[in-house]
């Protein structure tokens, strides 16, 4: 359904680039419809980036999403969350080292795709409190095997409570919903800007 949604929004977003395109290359900077024939671009744009997401994210579900997942060490999945929030990017996220008890026991999951979801729920944190860094910690509080992330933002406390359908994100907050799912994963608000997404046994600690 992803995938056909995908295809049908991409055929004709591409014929209305191209008209937008010509239409640029027949008016110079200074033209009082070049500024109007920018918004245009951009905004197709955005919606062929949705349509590459709806894509992408029919193929995961319909593919390793729909698989027995792999089992992996926590200590990779805390890696590569370090990786993706390292020096050079836009989001002020600080991963915390995980305890060699924790980063040893066994996640089945798809690591890429895990950390892509983690990753849209972060960003969408330090939006939502003004750009206030994140913190990440990967632990199991209970020691049931239980692996707990905690996301905490510290910022003012949200106006409402945290929500995989709020805008601003294209698809990306969707996609990290259905990934969630699919990895067994409990999502709950804690306090302010606090949110804690568990991986209980049944959902994939080995």
């Amino acid at each position: 359904m992803c995938a056909v949604l995908a295809h049908e929004l991409r055929s004709p977003l591409s014929v209305i680039q191209g008209y937008i395109r010509l239409l640029q290359r027949q008016r110079d900077a200074g033209h009082p419809e070049a500024a109007m024939l920018d918004a245009m671009l951009d905004a197709t744009g955005r919606l062929t980036g949705i349509a590459r997401q709806a894509s992408d994210l029919g193929a995961w579900l319909t593919g390793p999403g729909a698989a027995p997942l792999p089992a992996h060490r926590v200590s990779e999945v805390a890696a590569r969350l370090a990786g993706r929030f390292g020096a050079d990017s836009p989001i002020a996220a600080t991963v915390h080292p995980v305890s060699a008890a924790v980063g040893d026991q066994l996640l089945r999951c798809d690591p890429p795709a895990l950390v892509d979801a983690l990753s849209a729920v972060v960003n969408a944190l330090h939006r939502e409190a003004g750009g206030a860094p994140v913190e990440i910690a990967l632990a199991d509080p209970e020691a049931t095997g239980a692996v707990t992330v905690r996301l905490q933002a510290h910022g003012q406390g949200h106006a409402r409570p945290f929500s995989f359908e709020r805008g601003g994100s294209g698809l990306a907050l969707v996609t990290a919903s259905h990934v969630l799912t699919a990895h067994g994963a409990i999502v709950e608000p804690a306090a302010g800007d606090d949110l804690t997404i568990t991986f209980p046994h049944t959902g994939g600690i080995q």
